[in-house]
């Protein structure tokens, strides 16, 4: 399989892999569960490259293990096996590995794809790579949105159709900023959303203002009937739905309903503002569709 990637990438670069420990440039770590076929193909590929080398000896330039797989090991050696992650020496290591007795036996690679004390990777590469594969584990997540346990067929056209996607996702992104996730971070649209939020909000201040006010006109009301001397101007002045008391009481009400019109004024301007940027959104949105069919147009000529 390794050898298979390697030429792929020569046919999709015109360039053969380079390798850091080979070349002196290039890739200069791999990292990988620590699966001993898995590895011992990775360094046959790398034998064909260069045979001055064992496939083992090309595995401690270049082989970095997954430490969340590794800290998996249960057994009576786990211990030692953890503290591999950690010692700062390489007669600890050695220490270490000596105590190690397991049924399948122990290489010297194994050790080196561990710890970055021993390992033959230099310092700065070992440290810029990650410590496991989780990243590459993710995946398995989104191709399994299409099915699992399927047929080897549906299976390969499932995985070229979600590698298709993802590929018109990430040059939609790098032309128009939309991001994978499909939800849009442009300045305009998030204009357009605050516009909505305000619009919403001031509408639901208004509704709570006028609620609040019935509220208090109601409250003051049941104050005022609850005392021992009631007089028919207390009930004329409290009653919101009396029309006596309305006309008792014109200033108020003039200047309640002068506020509300102008509340209802407020909002249906922001209604029309919200609208009006809508409008420039969808012309922008038309003109990006417009280009994307002649850039289309323009690689299938």
């Amino acid at each position: 399989i390794f050898n298979a990637l390697f030429d792929l990438v020569n046919q999709l670069t015109d360039l053969p892999p380079q390798f850091k420990h080979i070349h002196e440039n290039g890739w200069n770590c791999i990292i990988a569960d620590l699966n001993y076929a898995q590895a011992k193909g990775l360094g046959l590929a790398l034998n064909n490259i260069d045979e001055t080398k064992s496939w083992e000896e090309h595995l401690t330039y270049i082989f970095k293990s997954c430490q969340v797989h590794y800290k998996r090991y249960n057994d009576d050696i786990t211990n030692n096996m953890y503290a591999l992650l950690t010692v700062e020496s390489k007669d600890q290591i050695n220490q270490l590995f000596n105590n190690i007795q397991t049924a399948e036996g122990a290489s010297d690679w194994v050790i080196f794809s561990l710890n970055r004390y021993i390992s033959k990777i230099e310092e700065k590469d070992w440290l810029s790579a990650p410590n496991n594969t989780n990243t590459a584990e993710v995946a398995h997540a989104l191709s399994n949105r299409h099915g699992k346990n399927l047929k080897l067929v549906t299976a390969i056209l499932q995985g070229r159709k979600l590698d298709k996607e993802r590929v018109t996702s990430i040059n939609i992104y790098q032309m128009y900023n939309v991001p994978n996730h499909e939800r849009d971070k442009r300045p305009i649209t998030h204009n357009v959303q605050s516009n909505k939020r305000k619009a919403n909000a001031q509408n639901k201040k208004s509704n709570a203002e006028n609620s609040t006010a019935k509220k208090h006109r109601c409250v003051s009301s049941s104050k005022k009937k609850s005392k021992k001397v009631i007089t028919i101007s207390d009930l004329e002045d409290n009653c919101d739905d009396d029309e006596n008391g309305k006309k008792n009481n014109p200033t108020n009400l003039n200047f309640n309903e002068l506020n509300y019109q102008e509340k209802k004024l407020a909002l249906k301007e922001c209604e029309i503002f919200l609208k009006e940027r809508e409008a420039k959104v969808h012309m922008i949105e038309l003109s990006n569709l417009e280009k994307e069919c002649e850039l289309k147009n323009y690689n299938s000529n």
